[in-house]
């Protein structure tokens, strides 16, 4: 199976309890004979006081705000068609 993993960053080092998760799910995905694409999520690590206040005017949360993206969008479209993707995982609740 072809599984696109949709990451807010890259999980490694796995130093942290959100990398290491991700890192032990990739690990067990291909450990089991899948075939994983990685698609780190490729924005700020801080939230601005724009992100902040898109959030509140469009009635979101501000996690959720912080990783909206048009480019992103497009980018996880081409991948799933480019390589035949049969499951998207996003990792994170905010993701």
């Amino acid at each position: 199976m072809n599984i696109l993993f949709v990451v807010p960053r890259i999980p490694t080092p796995p130093d942290t309890g959100g990398k290491i998760r991700t890192h032990n799910l990739l690990k067990q995905a291909m450990a089991h004979g899948h075939h994983v694409t990685l698609l780190p999520f490729c924005g700020p690590d801080k939230m601005s006081a724009k992100t902040v206040l898109q959030a509140l005017v469009k009635g979101l949360p501000v996690s959720v705000s912080k990783y909206r993206s048009h480019a992103m969008a497009k980018e996880i479209i081409r991948v799933i068609d480019e390589q035949k993707i049969d499951l998207v995982h996003f990792d994170h609740i905010h993701m």
